[in-house]
């Protein structure tokens, strides 16, 4: 499952894996193998969101459950600046017959950030 496991490349360390997640069936946070308890569990019918934030030295992610803002959940590391252009979102399911939707920005989204956590950036 996303997040799960971290593989370091020794040979091309450049190339190294890194990802994080937060799963819904026990609400951890995990990221490169390390979890902890972030937030709620989620299921059929909600709605969760995943925010990166690039654009100053507090790089960090924050996931909202139904439009609900769950917080700060980790601060990223300095050296992910080459991978902002190659990070690739990854959903996992363990239900057979399972369906997602994501929205990549084409719809409008349940959390809007303006006004809320912008002056955060």
């Amino acid at each position: 499952m996303p997040g799960r496991k971290y593989v370091e490349d020794e040979e091309n360390k450049e190339n190294k894996s890194w990802g994080c997640a937060y799963h819904g069936d026990d609400g951890h946070f995990f990221c490169s193998g390390s979890g902890k308890p972030y937030g709620p569990t989620y299921a059929v019918g909600d709605t969760i969101g995943c925010y990166l934030n690039f654009r100053n030295d507090d790089k960090m992610i924050f996931y909202t459950k139904n439009g609900i803002n769950l917080g700060i959940v980790c601060y990223l590391p300095n050296n992910l600046d080459d991978l902002k252009n190659n990070l690739y979102p990854c959903i996992g399911l363990r239900s057979q017959d399972a369906s997602v939707e994501a929205n990549f920005g084409r719809k409008k989204f349940k959390y809007l950030i303006m006004g809320s956590m912008l002056d955060q950036f």
